[in-house]
Formats: C-alpha cells, structure tokens, sequence
C-alpha cells in the first residue's frame, strides 16, 4: 500500500454528524468510514465511465459496420450487368 497523504475536507456540520454516527455504528472510526465511502463512490464512478466508453464505442463500431454494409451495397448496385440482354431461348414470345 502506497504512503498516506492527508486531505482536508471542510464539510457541513450535519453531514460530520451523520458520519461520525454511520462511523460508529458500524463500529469503526471515522477516518475508516470516509475512506470507504470514499472510495466505493470512485469505483462506482469509474465503472460507470467505462460503461459509457464501452457504449460509445458500441455505437461507433455498429455505425463502422452499418457504414460497411452501405458502401458495400452501392458499390454492387454501381457495377455494370454482366449481360445485358436475354438471349434468344430466354426471350417472351409476344
């Protein structure tokens, strides 16, 4: 584990009191019961962020794909016929 470092939080008197008594009934101090909330809010964060990374990047993967299958699709309706004409056996007699 890396080396402590301090950080001071000015926060409002109520929430303190709220703290110290979460801290206590869950029978640890409060430095221990901010450090976990602390830190369960920042994972929750990031998982959240990469979650959006990995949607936007769904998206923009599915868009590539979509933006494939079009080119694709234009380019074999740009190409020319292979045959232009029926021949004669496949001809409507009219």
């Amino acid at each position: 584990m890396s080396k402590p470092s301090t950080v001071t939080l000015r926060v409002p008197r109520e929430l303190k009191q709220r703290l110290e008594e979460a801290a206590q009934q869950q029978g640890v101090s409060l430095n221990q019961f901010a450090l976990y909330i602390l830190a369960g809010e920042v994972t929750r964060l990031e998982i959240s962020q990469a979650q959006a990374w990995a949607a936007l990047d769904q998206q923009h993967a599915s868009k590539a794909t979509d933006d494939s299958l079009l080119t694709q699709a234009r380019a074999m309706l740009r190409r020319e016929p292979v045959q232009t004409s029926l021949p004669d056996w496949d001809a409507v007699e009219g």
